[in-house]
């Protein structure tokens, strides 16, 4: 709906087995929609300046997608779940300055179902940061400065929730 009247009907893929990743707003007012193909393949779309862009290959043989949102810089972070040889892992990439960059190991491959996302988000700094559970401990990497440190462990176990405190503190329940 463009100034309260609806556009037509405009056909964005195919989404015969097709996964769909809930479409979003950045914080630039662009409408991003991310899908998985049945092959693994994520492409995503954009609407911007009126009109949508193309179906852009994001990346290839991809598990489900876990996460996406904007980091209130302009860059659009997309994680997905991967496996290879009987391990998993938690893949991310970023779209900045009109390009995708490259995948980035988040959560290290490891064997093992064991291991649920806890929570992903762009706290008010502005650093990115990932929580999963590994059996009862929970486990994070922090996005700073242009790069995911250390695994650090065992913040606490079994717990609840995770989100970004006003004054810009972590905090948690369990």
């Amino acid at each position: 709906c463009i100034k309260g009247i609806w556009e037509k009907d405009e056909k964005l893929f195919d989404a015969k087995d097709n996964t769909i990743k809930q479409p979003f707003a950045d914080s630039r007012g662009n409408i991003w929609i991310f899908y998985r193909q049945i092959n693994g393949n994520i492409y995503s779309k954009i609407y911007i300046s009126g009109q949508w862009g193309e179906n852009t290959p994001v990346t290839s043989d991809a598990g489900s997608i876990v996460d996406l949102f904007d980091d209130g810089l302009g860059n659009i972070w997309l994680f997905w779940w991967f496996s290879e040889g009987g391990t998993s892992g938690l893949l991310s990439k970023t779209w900045s300055d009109g390009r995708w960059r490259d995948n980035t190991v988040v959560i290290p491959a490891s064997s093992g179902a064991d291991k649920a996302i806890a929570d992903i988000f762009a706290s008010p700094n502005r650093d990115i940061w990932a929580f999963w559970m590994q059996g009862t401990k929970l486990l994070y990497r922090r996005y700073t400065s242009g790069q995911w440190n250390d695994v650090g462990e065992n913040l606490a176990e079994n717990v609840f929730k995770i989100f970004p405190c006003s004054n810009g503190d972590l905090c948690f329940i369990w």
